[in-house]
């Protein structure tokens, strides 16, 4: 039997650790690509598009706190995830509806996919949740980010009721 013993495994022509293998045998990729933004404005709020401002991590820096967006950088091209968390969604009295996207366009800005999730109160002032989570094939410049369409609705953009993440997959 044969053992190939190795604590980091670089591109060719490289530098750059890819993958590194602890003592114990754990896997850790350094240049991975994954973010998480949290809201901050505990106030209900029609914002389009929706911005999350606050990052908890930004592996890859491809999340722009200013903006809202998730650029793919340069190296990152192939499979993502993404997801948004809107925790709280409000309708006024006599009710509403709200349709949360999350966008995604190319480079050259065409719009590739563009899944939504669809909330309603016929009735009454009441509190719901939107969630869209997505994969999708993204090249170098891709882009992605959030809108809101609500009409008598609002969303909640407080750290835990409003969250947006990605992470490329592989």
């Amino acid at each position: 039997m044969s053992k190939l013993h190795v604590n980091e495994i670089n591109a060719k022509g490289s530098a750059n650790t890819g993958l590194s293998i602890n003592d114990t045998g754990r896997v850790t990729t350094p240049n991975k690509i994954a973010f998480l933004a949290v809201g901050n404005n505990n106030a209900y709020v029609t914002t389009s598009p929706i911005v999350v401002p606050v990052v908890r991590h930004n592996f890859g820096n491809g999340y722009d706190a200013s903006t809202g967006k998730f650029t793919v950088p340069t190296g990152g091209a192939g499979l993502y995830w993404f997801h948004l968390h809107m925790g709280i969604v409000y309708t006024t009295s006599g009710g509403g509806n709200c349709y949360p996207n999350i966008k995604v366009y190319s480079a050259a800005d065409v719009a590739l996919y563009t899944p939504y999730t669809y909330w309603n109160q016929a009735d009454a002032a009441d509190y719901g949740s939107c969630h869209i989570t997505v994969t999708y094939n993204l090249d170098e410049g891709d882009y992605v980010y959030l809108t809101f369409y609500g009409s008598n609705a609002k969303y909640y953009a407080g750290v835990g009721e409003l969250n947006f993440q990605g992470m490329r997959m592989g």
